[in-house]
């Protein structure tokens, strides 16, 4: 048994990383202007949230997996975002906002997790792993008004993997003509009506790690 000071040195590093975890919240995520990185990382959970509102199984992948958002039917989802006002202001952010551009490149190379749980990089075979790509773009250009944290001043751009094109990236405009624009409160419809409604057309079923997976396998004597 623990005695009372364990006990206590234990509730005290808990209660220490419940304030550190809030802390961390506070300082990157609670600004009107995300940095891009962690951006990223919030529009990946708000558009996880927006899922669950149709059905509480979708969830976020590991850091590892080739598609951010998850249902355990099969489907997967890719999100990509853009800001047209950054936290930091230069070049490179006048760039973005006068032509985003998001990558929807097909990589030689895909990190999957194999039936063991672990992951291994294993040839794409010239395929995306996602089924539908949610575009997110914040164009409010007024620093006075723009907050990244208001779900009501994003656009979501919905494609489904099969229209889009064979290319490394694709600018907003071009964009707008194949997707389906809708706001954070359409967004979990019409992404539902994009998912291939045959399973066997569902990536799951064409970009997975092999079984049995060939970096796990014993090395034959």
């Amino acid at each position: 048994m623990w005695g009372d000071r364990s006990f206590h040195d234990f509730v005290t590093q808990r209660q220490i990383s419940d304030l550190v975890m809030r802390r961390v919240a506070e300082h990157v995520y609670d600004r009107p202007l995300i940095n891009n990185v962690e951006r990223a990382d919030y529009v990946e959970c708000l558009v996880e949230l927006i899922m669950q509102s149709a059905d509480p199984r979708w969830c976020l992948t590991e850091t590892w997996d080739a598609w951010d958002v998850e249902h355990p039917d099969g489907a997967r989802v890719e999100v990509k975002q853009s800001s047209a006002l950054q936290s930091w202001s230069g070049p490179s952010s006048a760039k973005t906002e006068a032509s985003p551009r998001f990558d929807i490149s097909i990589r030689e190379w895909d990190w999957l997790r194999c039936s063991r749980g672990e992951y291994h990089n294993f040839p794409s075979d010239g395929r995306r792993s996602a089924d539908v790509y949610v575009f997110a773009w914040h164009g409010e250009q007024d620093r006075a008004f723009a907050d990244h944290r208001t779900a009501s001043q994003w656009e979501f751009l919905v494609v489904a993997e099969s229209e889009l094109p064979a290319q490394r990236s694709i600018g907003l405009n071009p964009l707008r003509k194949l997707a389906r624009l809708c706001t954070y409160r359409s967004l979990a419809r019409e992404v539902l009506e994009a998912i291939p409604a045959d399973p066997s057309r569902l990536k799951a079923s064409l970009v997975r790690a092999p079984d049995p997976c060939p970096h796990c396998r014993p090395a034959e004597s």
